[in-house]
């Protein structure tokens, strides 16, 4: 109790890299991204104009993936460029990053594949673990509430997950979160955000049976190059 009544607003989960703002007509984040460019930490501040998918982010036990659309905002807090989107995510604090991941794959994989892999995978613009004074934003903070790797969680019985449906398209996932496994251990997460050039749409909100066939068979496609 002392720990949480003498916590700062950081240490409780207040998020100062995402302000919340009101035009008059609607509401829009600005989200700072973090990125090393020549071991250089740099800084770019993303504006939304829409969520694109947060459908999974409210389960209890998850990542609590979110992404927006957005636009660069440059030195006068003007947008600028194309729109892009951007993904918000926490990942268990051992697993490779995202765009380390497709770093990697592309510097595998020849020259005349690489042209062939970028026709099926997403552009990175940027990527990096958020960063709040200078430190990664975790779900422990030593400082405060003592170092703790892991949470261990009371077993309890399941509770079946309520079918989402949706008005066009195909359904979301029945599972908002992971399926159960006998683990429970929560182990601490690191949160983290990339940016792609492209903005995609929700795979659920596809009205075109024949568009969602198309994508997965775009999936496939790409991971023959792999």
């Amino acid at each position: 109790m002392l720990a949480v009544s003498s916590a700062s607003k950081i240490n409780l989960g207040w998020d100062p890299t995402i302000e919340r703002h009101y035009n008059g007509v609607r509401s829009y984040y600005d989200i700072t991204v973090h990125s090393k460019i020549n071991n250089e930490v740099t800084e770019r501040i993303y504006r939304t104009s829409q969520t694109l998918s947060d459908h999974s982010a409210d389960a209890l036990r998850g990542r609590g993936t979110r992404v927006f659309e957005a636009r660069l905002l440059d030195a006068e807090g003007n947008e600028t460029g194309d729109p892009v989107a951007v993904k918000d995510v926490w990942l268990d604090n051992n697993r490779d990053r995202e765009g380390d991941i497709m770093e990697e794959i592309c510097n595998e994989v020849s020259s005349e594949d690489k042209i062939k892999l970028q026709q099926y995978i997403l552009t990175m613009d940027c990527h990096g673990d958020v960063l709040i004074d200078d430190e990664q934003d975790q779900t422990t903070h030593k400082n405060t509430f003592g170092a703790a790797a892991e949470f261990h969680l009371r077993s309890t019985s399941l509770i079946p997950q309520r079918t989402l449906t949706s008005s066009v398209g195909l359904a979301p996932s029945v599972h908002m979160r992971a399926p159960p496994t006998p683990s429970r251990e929560y182990h601490q997460k690191v949160h983290y955000r990339i940016v792609f050039k492209e903005v995609g749409v929700s795979l659920y909100k596809v009205r075109s049976l024949a568009s969602v066939f198309r994508s997965l068979y775009d999936t496939i496609s790409g991971k023959n190059y792999v």
